[in-house]
């Protein structure tokens, strides 16, 4: 099943962006609208984390959230079969830092947030650093899933550590750059 889901999916990042896009848009139209999928959660988190606001302008930040998450969804789909030079069009850094480090025999970590496509960050650091890239995931329930993120989280080289065993999984790097 893995190699249907993953072969389906392949297919599909093949499409151009723009088409990916406009597949994103039926895709927030359909879970925002049709399916509210998580709809009570998220307006319940965003009384809370905007109580001054108004009922309107939490439906606007909620429209945004659920426009971003189905494009956040369709870009990693894209990064199935992204090249290097999409990568790096994609996603744009000044390493020097990395670099400077590296060569003072220093460990280095970037912590990233929710706020963009997390997923090509993983990917572009493996070709922006001189460090082998370690990244901490969250294994998903899903067996099919859970192969085709960590194939896809590694395909640049980066190292996937279980969140669920970080003590042990960060043992062999002790001593090591990363």
């Amino acid at each position: 099943m893995y190699y249907v889901v993953y072969g389906l999916l392949y297919l599909l990042s093949l499409l151009p962006l723009r088409v990916l896009y406009l597949l994103s848009d039926f895709a927030y139209f359909l879970v925002y609208y049709l399916a509210g999928y998580r709809k009570k959660v998220v307006f319940h988190n965003l009384s809370i984390a905007f109580p001054e606001k108004s009922e309107e302008e939490r439906e606007q930040i909620a429209k945004k959230f659920y426009r971003n998450f189905t494009d956040n969804f369709i870009e990693t789909i894209k990064l199935l079969s992204a090249g290097k030079k999409f990568i790096r069009k994609h996603f744009i850094t000044d390493p020097a830092i990395f670099y400077e480090l590296y060569k003072q025999g220093k460990k280095g970590q970037v912590h990233l947030g929710h706020n963009f496509n997390w997923e090509i960050a993983n990917l572009a650091m493996g070709f922006y650093t001189p460090y082998t890239f370690l990244t901490v995931y969250m294994p998903l329930n899903s067996k099919i899933m859970d192969r085709l993120f960590r194939k896809l989280r590694s395909k640049t080289g980066c190292v996937l550590l279980p969140a669920t065993k970080m003590a042990s999984a960060m043992m062999p790097w002790r001593d090591k750059q990363y």
